[in-house]
């Protein structure tokens, strides 16, 4: 999440950081959840009374406000491609620690869910 923030950070540097991770992190988590699912069932049982990371994430955050700016600018698919790819040009060296394997359709998929909630 934190690495396709800061992409989204460079191409709009009028969402903040933290913006851009609220729009993209329930894709991601839901995406990460594969792996470690100990690990998930904890955090969600944690934050939240769901065994879902998702269902957890949102009844979490949902009490906090965020501007959600990179779904009110709709980027079209040329500019979520190049989020995408240089999610693993800029950022490779730690996209490349994610718990699950990633590549750019993986990323085109999660900016395309999240831009959608």
């Amino acid at each position: 999440a934190h690495v396709i923030a800061h992409v989204i950070s460079g191409h709009y540097p009028d969402i903040a950081h933290g913006d851009a991770l609220f729009t993209v992190y329930k894709e991601v988590l839901k995406f990460n959840s594969k792996a470690l699912p100990e690990k998930h069932k904890f955090i969600s049982k944690t934050i939240g009374k769901s065994s879902s990371i998702a269902k957890s994430f949102d009844s979490f955050f949902g009490q906090f406000e965020f501007e959600r700016r990179l779904a009110a600018k709709n980027p079209d698919a040329k500019m979520i491609r190049v989020i995408a790819e240089e999610t693993f040009t800029y950022m490779k060296g730690i996209a490349d620690l994610n718990p699950v394997p990633a590549d750019e359709k993986v990323v085109r998929k999660i900016l395309a869910k999240s831009i959608c909630q």
